[in-house]
Order: C-alpha cells, then structure tokens, then sequence
C-alpha cells in the first residue's frame, strides 16, 4: 500500500511528464526517413533543414539533377515551410511547373513535405503512429523495418485479380501507404493534441476533358512539336550513355526509334525478343538497320526463361520492382538477362520502351465504350472487370466483383441511368 507522499510523487511525476510532453513534443514526435541502399536516394541535411531526392525535373527551361537539384527544391520550398502555416496551393502553384521524373522529401522541424512526378516513377511510401512518422523510398524496407507484416485483404483481393494494387494510397499490407501518381503530401506537428496532421494533395491528373477545334494538319502539327521537343529534353537527361531500346513490330516504340535519331542521338541499340521467323523481329530489324542502329535478336526459350525465372537474381530483381503494388515486368527481362550475360550491356546503359503509348491513346479503355452511343452502369462495371480485373478464373464471382466495384465508385462520380 502506498504512503501520501509516494502518492503524491507519483502524481507530481505523472504533472511533469504532461508538462515535458508538451513544452518538448520534438522528443515525442518526429519524422524519418529510411533510405535504401537500393535504390539510391541523394540527402542533403543540416539542423534546418533534410532533403531526400531521386531523379531529374525541368522547371522553367533548366535541367535540375543530383545535388543542384536539392539545393532548387530548397530555394522554391524551404521559405513556405518556414512559416507558421504551409499553403498547399502554393506548393502545388510550383509542382506544376515540374516536368521530369523525380521523387523528393524535405523535412524541417515542424513539417515534412514530400512529392512524386506525373508517373510516379519513383516510389515513396509512408507510416505513422502515435509518435513518428516514417517515409521511405523501399517498401520492402519500411515492411520489415517496422515489423508491418498484416496484410490488406481488399488490396490482396485487387492484386490477385489485376496484378496490382489501385485504390488510393494502398499498398499490400495494411499500413503501408504510398503517393499516388502526381501526389504530394503535408504533414505537421500538432503539438497542443499530440497527432500528425496529414494532408494529400494532388497537383496533376490526367484528365483530358477539353475538345481542341482545329485543323488537323494543325494538330499534327502541333502533336509534332510537343513530341520533339519532349525527346530533346529525354536526351539531355541521358546525357550521351548508351541507350538500349526495346524494339517490337508495333507504333509506339517504332517512334521512340524514329525520334531518337531525329534528334540526333548517336548510341542508341534495339533490341528484340521473339521466336525465328516471326514478323516482329523481322520488321524490327528492318526498321533498326534503316535508321543506322545496332540491332540484337534474343530469341526466346522456354528452357533458357525458367533458367532465369527461378534465379536468385529474379527474386532480387521482384523485390526491387514490385513495391508491394504490382507485379514486376517479365517481358524484356529474359532478354536484358541474356544480353547481360553475353556482356553487351554497358554498365551506365540506359532502357527506353513505347509501352506508355498505348495508354494515352485509350488502350486501357474497353472497346465497348467507343462502340455504343451510352453504357448502362451494370454494364459499365462488368467491362471494367473483363479488362482489367480478370486474371484468375476462380476469382470473377459475384462476391468478389461486388468488392471491386465499391472500390471504383468511390473513386468516381457515377450519375443515375445510362453513360454517354
């Protein structure tokens, strides 16, 4: 039984931890980040000021990369989150003039903010807790770092369905959350209640909504410029390495190609997989030697991909592609490892692909709704499972359809009767 007075010690004890907690909430909250040897990620930091980054960005008409880059995202960034309150427009009215692929964290005492390009090319994942809030730039680092192991079972459920994950921040396991594509987060101490304060902004969307009336040789035209000038701000951040372009019979990486040597780039090598005598390698190799680029042919065999499928090099490279969202990209990783082992990749070699074209020109749209003059709801759903969320046969039940489909609509505005 405890005396008065040790009862009173330990109500003036219990005082003085509320009284630090408050006067001190730095030593009880914090931010961090875990950096992985992995993937890179330059820092910059002193008592002011801490600033991770990955990437390349042009704003206005410089090219900003490596340190030069921090010491921009400084300047633009470092006078808004010194101040007592931090605009979200403000921040967004300089991320949209970003134009590149990069992936940053400045963190300062108070707040921590942190954004990703257009593509989210690379990955920045978060977590919090009562006192710290984490963000990293490996997923698989955050997870076992923090001993995250609870999985997501919608996410999962998503996963299985359509090889990767899509709603909102989700990641596979429960929490671990991570930036969507043309996001940026802020977060700030709130020192009077003891809880981060999170805020998700988006500063882009793709989003094409408005009909241009013009002539068509006009937007051909204009088509033209846009896409010239983008491959001559992509040569400049290969800055001469060798550049190693994955080659199909197809439009998209055929302008790739066309535009590489437009613009003058010297080192460029196609590549292709397939079977002998299949028209892909066939027009590739043709399309290559017109241009006056080197050309290699790595055939595929079922013998030679298992050899490499059950590598341990396969396990590194899943862990360092799939960032518990998606499932890595197979196809022209058989082939990198062949080229790879017959020494015909240089180390600083850089990889180029036309897989993105298919998306802005609506690939990812179901034919039907170009087809008919409006779309049902019902319907609506059902095309949007048969494209995209139909991988496993056992999984397409009502159950799991009736899952997915919650998810989309809380993503989008869907009015009542038919779409047109």
């Amino acid at each position: 039984m405890l005396s008065d007075c040790s009862v009173s010690s330990v109500f003036i004890i219990e005082l003085c931890l509320i009284f630090f907690a408050k006067s001190f909430p730095k030593i009880y909250m914090q931010y961090c980040f875990l950096n992985s040897d992995q993937y890179r990620w330059l820092a910059k930091t002193d008592q002011e000021i801490k600033v991770y980054f990955k990437g390349y960005f042009f704003y206005g008409n410089n090219y900003f990369t490596e340190y030069i880059a921090i010491d921009k995202l400084r300047e633009l960034f470092f006078p808004l989150l010194k101040k007592p309150i931090v605009n979200a427009q403000s921040l967004k009215s300089i991320l949209i003039d970003f134009r590149g692929q990069f992936s940053f964290t400045v963190i300062t005492p108070k707040f921590c903010f942190a954004a990703v390009d257009r593509c989210r090319n690379y990955q920045l994942v978060y977590h919090y807790n009562s006192n710290t809030f984490t963000l990293s730039n490996d997923a698989h680092l955050l997870k076992n770092s923090l001993d995250l192991s609870e999985f997501d079972v919608q996410s999962v459920l998503e996963f299985a369905m359509s090889g990767y994950v899509s709603y909102k921040n989700k990641t596979l396991v429960k929490d671990v959350s991570q930036l969507e594509s043309g996001e940026f987060i802020i977060v700030s101490l709130n020192h009077e209640k003891m809880f981060f304060d999170i805020n998700i902004n988006r500063y882009y969307q793709y989003k094409p909504e408005k009909l241009i009336e013009s002539d068509k040789s006009q937007l051909i035209k204009k088509l033209h410029h846009i896409t010239f000038d983008s491959f001559k701000e992509i040569a400049k951040t290969c800055e001469n390495r060798p550049i190693f372009l994955s080659l199909s019979a197809g439009l998209d990486s055929r302008l790739v190609a066309c535009m590489l040597k437009k613009i003058g780039y010297k080192d460029v090598t196609c590549f292709t997989l397939g079977k002998p005598g299949n028209y892909e390698p066939i027009n590739a190799e043709q399309i290559a030697k017109h241009l006056g680029f080197k050309w290699i042919f790595t055939p595929t065999k079922r013998r030679t991909n298992r050899y490499y499928y059950y590598s341990e090099n396969y396990n590194d490279y899943s862990n360092y592609a799939d960032g518990l969202t998606s499932l890595p990209r197979l196809l022209n990783y058989f082939s990198i490892c062949q080229m790879k082992k017959d020494n015909l990749i240089p180390d600083d070699a850089i990889f180029m692909n036309g897989d993105s074209g298919d998306f802005t020109a609506g690939k990812h749209i179901p034919l039907q709704f170009f087809e008919s003059k409006f779309v049902y709801i019902e319907s609506f759903f059902k095309l949007i499972m048969l494209k995209h969320f139909n991988l496993w046969e056992f999984l397409c039940n009502e159950k799991s359809e009736l899952r997915i489909e919650e998810n989309i609509r809380s993503h989008i505005r869907l009015p009542n009767g038919p779409l047109y």
